[in-house]
Parts: C-alpha cells; sequence; structure tokens
C-alpha cells in the first residue's frame, strides 16, 4: 500500500511538474512566434514602408482618409515595383542560355537572395539567428540615428535580411553561440545600416538636388568608388542627361523608347549568334526572332512598370516619412532602394546598362 501511495504522489509530482513545464514552453513558444513574426515583417519591403508610412501619417495626425490614401499607395507602389522586376528577370532568364550558347561563357548567376534563402532554410540555427539580427539590428539602427549625427534609417528590407542572414551564417561558421552570435551580429547590422547611406550621402545629394532621401544598399562602397572615378576621369560639362540628340533621334530621350531599342539590338545579335535550333527550344517553337524581340519589349515593359511603382511609392513615403522624422528621430532621411534614383538620369541608367554588360563580358 504504501508503495502505490508514494507512486501516485510521485505521478501527480510529475504531472504538475509538466503541466508547469508545458505551460511555460508555450508562453515561451508564443514570445518566440511574435518575435519571429516581427522578424519576418521585416523582410517584406511593402509590408515595412506600409507600417513606416502608417507611422509617420498617424504621429503627424493626418485626417484617416490620408492615412488610408498614403499606407496603401505605398505598399502598392512597392507591389508595383516588385513587379516590374519580377516582369525583367523573366523576360532575361531565356537570354542568360542563349548567351552561353552563342559565346561559349559558362558560369553561374550569383543571387545572394537565393544563397541566403538556402541557408536559412537547411540550418535552424542560422534561421534564427537571421530573424533576430534583423529585428535587433533596426532597433540598434534607430537608437544611433537617434543619438549620433548620422541621422539615416535604413528601409531596404531585403537588404537588411542579406547581410542579417551572411552574419548569422558567419559567426555560425566561426562556432561563435547562438546568443553571443545575435548580439555581435544586431550590433554589426545596426552600425553598417546607419553609417552606408552617410557614406553616399553627399553624391545623393548632388544627384537629388536636396537632402530628402538617402541611397539604402549593401553596394554603396562600389557605388562611391564609381563616382570617383567618374569624377576623376570624367566632365561635368558633359552631362549624359543634356546630351544633344539630333532631331531625327529625339525619340531616343524616351526611356521607354531607349531601353527597347537597346534592349532589342542586344536580343537579337545574341538570338542570331545562337541559332535558331537553341532559341526555339526555348520558347516551345515560335519563331526565334519573334521570340527574341517579344523577350527584349517585354523587358522595356519591365523597366517601365518598375519606374511606376518608384514615383507611386516615393510620392507617399516622403511626406509620411516626415512625421517619424520630427517626432522619433529628428531630421532622419529615409535610406532606399536603388530604383528610387532611376528618374533622375533616365540616360545615365541607360549608358550604365550597357556598358556594365559589356565590362562583364570583357571580364568573363
Amino acid at each position: 500500500m504504501h508503495v502505490h501511495i508514494f507512486n501516485f504522489q510521485g505521478t501527480n509530482l510529475a504531472f504538475k511538474d509538466l503541466k508547469n513545464r508545458s505551460k511555460h514552453n508555450i508562453q515561451g513558444g508564443n514570445k518566440m512566434s511574435v518575435l519571429h513574426a516581427l522578424a519576418e515583417i521585416l523582410t517584406v519591403p511593402a509590408i515595412t514602408l506600409g507600417i513606416v508610412a502608417l507611422l509617420g501619417l498617424l504621429l503627424q495626425r493626418k485626417h484617416i482618409s490620408e492615412i488610408v490614401k498614403g499606407t496603401t499607395k505605398t505598399i502598392l507602389g512597392i507591389l508595383i515595383l516588385g513587379a516590374g522586376s519580377t516582369l525583367i528577370v523573366t523576360n532575361l532568364d531565356p537570354f542568360a542560355t542563349m548567351f552561353e550558347e552563342a559565346f561559349g561563357l559558362t558560369g553561374v548567376v550569383p543571387v545572394d537572395e537565393a544563397v541566403i534563402a538556402a541557408l536559412v532554410d537547411s540550418v535552424a540555427e542560422i534561421g534564427r539567428m537571421t530573424s533576430f539580427i534583423l529585428l535587433f539590428g533596426f532597433f540598434v539602427n534607430i537608437i544611433l540615428a537617434r543619438f549620433s549625427p548620422f541621422k539615416y534609417i535604413f528601409l531596404t528590407g531585403h537588404m537588411m535580411w542579406v547581410m542579417a542572414g551572411a552574419l548569422a551564417w558567419a559567426f555560425h561558421d566561426l562556432g561563435v553561440s547562438e546568443t553571443y552570435g545575435i548580439i555581435f551580429g544586431s550590433i554589426i547590422q545596426g552600425m553598417v545600416l546607419v553609417l552606408l547611406p552617410a557614406i553616399s550621402q553627399p553624391i545623393v545629394r548632388k544627384l537629388t538636388g536636396n537632402d530628402k532621401v538617402a541611397y539604402g544598399h549593401l553596394t554603396t562602397t562600389g557605388v562611391v568608388a564609381a563616382a570617383y572615378i567618374g569624377k576623376a576621369f570624367g566632365d561635368k560639362e558633359k552631362d549624359s542627361e543634356k546630351v544633344k540628340v539630333p532631331e531625327k533621334l529625339d525619340f531616343f530621350k524616351d526611356t521607354a523608347v531607349s531601353v527597347s531599342l537597346i534592349m532589342i539590338v542586344i536580343y537579337l545579335v545574341t538570338a542570331i549568334f545562337a541559332g535558331p535550333e537553341l532559341v526555339e527550344s526555348l520558347s516551345g517553337g515560335q519563331n526565334y526572332l519573334v521570340f527574341s524581340l517579344l523577350n527584349a519589349l517585354g523587358f522595356a515593359a519591365g523597366v517601365l512598370v518598375l519606374l511606376q511603382g518608384v514615383r507611386m511609392f516615393l510620392g507617399e513615403i516622403v511626406p509620411a516619412f516626415r512625421g517619424i522624422a520630427l517626432k522619433i528621430v529628428p531630421g532622419a532621411k529615409p535610406a532606399l532602394d536603388v530604383p528610387i534614383f532611376f528618374p533622375y538620369a533616365p540616360n545615365a541608367l541607360m549608358l550604365g546598362f550597357l556598358f556594365a554588360v559589356i565590362g562583364m563580358v570583357i571580364g568573363m
């Protein structure tokens, strides 16, 4: 009898202990879920910037109709921008295969997002560290912007995610514990996010003619180096945007036409060298020249969609951001993705794209 009583009491104690632990685990799991959800929000640029616009408009005490309109159009602008990017990539995919066949060059297409996504999905620790570095790194960025001379809030969500993933990968590979990896990674991420826009701002100021926005991208050092090389070898009097084109060629000033014509030439030349058989295997039997023509024009359409998204997005986010700048981080500037600068110099954009392709071919 004594043994039975002892076992019963032990079972009761064990049950109570299990219940307490389960309750603790559920509470802990809920907290982790909330943190992961917050971190995931920061990886979606449309949601992140929609929240930024909403917060900015609320801080300015705007009317409900302005809040709804500003938030919605900011999100739609980013989604339109993304749709344009997807259209561009879709129409460039077959070109890569054609180019390899035409010129006998093989290799890999380096895509940072794809590499980080693979690591995050395959290694649980890297996935967790990435989420928390992303979240806490953003908070460090805000704190540094509030209390340092560098008043920049980095808002390019996918770049923040890529950097957080790269830091998590590095610390995991070095054998640093998850906790210390998150702490060190968040501090590094926050510092980099506030310093990169500061490095490029003098150039951005010259390009845009104002100090309202900043450049938020991990390519900053390369872009700034290129700007100084251009300054050393270029001539300010020969601005690409002021190039005088003969009246008969005035259509080149239209971004849609100039992009289309350049891509048509590039695509058709590559298609001819690749040969009808290969191109038609990619096109599903469609004539290889027609297929190339449509893909070239599809690329141009993607650029136009992207630019429309940029205009809509900028038209809403800059006024909305003013609320955050005034209330939380006085004098702060939003550091945004590359496409926001496309409308300022469309000729330079096309020349840069064309010569970048030539440079990459020579490099390979």
